[in-house]
This record gives C-alpha cells, structure tokens and sequence, in this order.
C-alpha cells in the first residue's frame, strides 16, 4: 500500500456514517472495489502485525528455518 492510497483509506474510515453514505452514492463501481481493497489489506496488515507478535508463531518461524 503506497501513501496515496493509506490518504485514501484514511479519508474513508474518517468519514461520519452520514459522509460515508454520501460518498458511497457519488462514487462509481470502481471507488466501491477500490475502497474494498483498501480495508481489506489494511485488515491483512493488522492481522499479519498481530500474528507476528505471538510466541507461537515466532517458535514456528524458527522450527520452518530449518526446512527453508
């Protein structure tokens, strides 16, 4: 995700129920993909971050080094 597009989604989940819903009816079919795909990675991202900081995914990393 590059910075136009975190400005982007920061701009989306900004908006109050009522901007969203008026964004939402302005924007075309490829705004609504493109605002999905921006929350979905975000989502990714933040589940990756928090996998990444338990002890059992750090004990799997060090056993699968082996195999890698």
């Amino acid at each position: 995700m590059n910075d136009h597009d975190k400005s982007n989604l920061i701009f989306l989940l900004n908006l109050s129920p009522q901007g969203f819903k008026e964004w939402f009816c302005q924007a075309s079919e490829d705004d609504h993909k493109y605002a999905q795909e921006l929350v979905e990675q975000a989502r990714l991202m933040v589940v990756d971050a928090a996998v990444a900081k338990m002890p059992q995914y750090r004990e799997a990393q060090q056993v699968l080094e082996r195999f890698m």
